[in-house]
């Protein structure tokens, strides 16, 4: 994996900071293209960077939530902190009657980078089912293509 750029770096610790694209983009002084476009191309391995940055920003803002839980007087509501988490972390906190193909799709793309899967991916199918489809048939243990 290549070495992230200063802006790269710069950018990831602002996001880490704030969680939010815009004001990461306007710290480390970068347009949201380019973000967007270190994040569809992964240049220097950005997107896994990407990712951990946003896991560490819904960390930072769990533990808030459990500190205000702990500490929350009669009056005060978590209802902001409950939406941002359950955007956030929507496999823990949002109430799904379906997994979301993104979610699978990315299930796929981690599977892969482990070699824990054929390359089917996700990003183009080579078979007509969606991911949720692929991810269930490699849980079943069939790692063929349709």
């Amino acid at each position: 994996m290549n070495e992230l750029s200063d802006t790269q770096t710069r950018f990831l610790t602002a996001f880490k900071e704030c969680g939010t694209l815009r004001k990461a983009a306007v710290a480390a002084k970068v347009g949201r293209s380019t973000v967007a476009k270190w994040r569809a191309d992964n240049t220097n391995g950005f997107r896994a960077h990407f990712d951990d940055a946003l896991d560490d920003f819904a960390d930072d803002l769990e533990a808030q939530m459990f500190t205000m839980l702990k500490d929350m007087k009669v009056g005060h509501n978590p209802t902001l902190m409950i939406f941002a988490l359950k955007a956030l972390r929507p496999l823990k906190y949002r109430d799904l009657t379906q997994i979301p193909d993104d979610h699978a799709r990315e299930l796929l793309r981690k599977l892969e980078m482990l070699n824990a899967v054929p390359s089917v991916v996700a990003d183009k199918p080579l078979s007509p089912l969606t991911a949720l489809e692929q991810v269930q048939q490699i849980l079943k243990g069939d790692t063929t293509q349709p």
